[in-house]
């Protein structure tokens, strides 16, 4: 298969995009356009450097980094930089390709520099992740935070009398529409 990002065409193969994206699926089993086939074999598109499948609103690097996560076996993670896994998230999102989202989440907890937690919820909130990826500490202290803000210095009596969803308290706390 031959995509076409930006201006660099890649070589790689069909499987691990028709497997892991149902947007790749979709997009590599539209019917091709109606073509001479009495004068000459047309080329399909995606099999031919003159007719490469254009993949918009993706720049190299961001596909590069979801191709080296598709090509390592699902046990290994690749080192990637801060950015890179920020890219990771973004284009997965995008092309609706499964990753884990709770390794995603500690790789940037564990990186220069490291997201605050006002960016960590935004990134769930953003790419629709599972609460169980953002770090229970992180819960813990919105939880408290919000307790504080409604009911003044009691809030630590009300954290060990009352159980308050988790999301609930987030989206109050950090001002995220959903989670």
């Amino acid at each position: 298969m031959l995509p076409q990002v930006e201006d660099r065409l890649f070589r790689i193969h069909r499987f691990f995009l028709q497997k892991e994206s149902p947007v790749f699926r979709d997009m590599l089993s539209l019917p091709q356009p109606p073509g001479d086939d009495s004068t000459v074999i047309r080329e399909l598109e995606g099999r031919s450097d003159s007719r490469p499948i254009h993949i918009p609103d993706v720049t190299i690097l961001e596909f590069r980094t979801l191709l080296e996560m598709l090509y390592k076996p699902p046990c290994i993670y690749p080192k990637f930089s801060q950015e890179q896994w920020l890219m990771l998230m973004s284009v997965a999102h995008r092309f609706q390709v499964p990753i884990n989202y709770a390794h995603v989440m500690k790789m940037l907890e564990t990186s220069t520099p490291r997201l605050d937690d006002v960016a960590q919820v935004k990134l769930a909130e953003e790419y629709g992740m599972p609460m169980s990826c953002i770090r229970p500490a992180l819960l813990s202290n919105a939880r408290e935070e919000y307790l504080r803000k409604v009911y003044g210095a009691t809030g630590r009596k009300y954290i060990q009398d009352l159980e308050i969803d988790g999301s609930t308290v987030v989206k109050k706390v950090f001002g995220v529409a959903r989670i």
